[in-house]
């Protein structure tokens, strides 16, 4: 059984925010592994989408990851679900740079 992961909702400050969509991103320069996922909370209904990227390079122990959330109005929300259902995701810059803020997803225990 899959155990959703649950995060700390930048609005409402509870654990309730989780993955609602995701979809891997190709590999580029700088990451080996990406996804684009739509997120949302539980508690409030904030909505949102979050970029997670991972490198495997450096030393042979060591794995880096980021994990960044952004706040996107209503629109561009609806537009990166669609997209990851329909499988065409065309530029991760196009959400990052329309997005009004970022912050970090805080993992948390359920």
């Amino acid at each position: 059984m899959n155990n959703p992961q649950n995060f700390l909702c930048p609005e409402c400050r509870q654990k309730q925010l989780t993955i609602e969509l995701s979809h891997d991103i190709e590999p580029d320069e700088y990451n080996d592994e990406a996804k684009l996922q739509t997120i949302i909370c539980k508690n409030c209904n904030f909505q949102g989408i979050a970029l997670y990227q991972e490198s495997h390079r450096g030393n042979l122990d060591e794995t880096n990851f980021t994990h960044t959330g952004y706040s996107v109005s209503e629109e561009l929300y609806k537009q990166a679900k669609t997209d990851i259902q329909n499988k065409q995701i065309k530029n991760i810059e196009n959400y990052i740079s329309n997005s009004l803020g970022k912050f970090k997803m805080e993992l948390v225990d359920n």
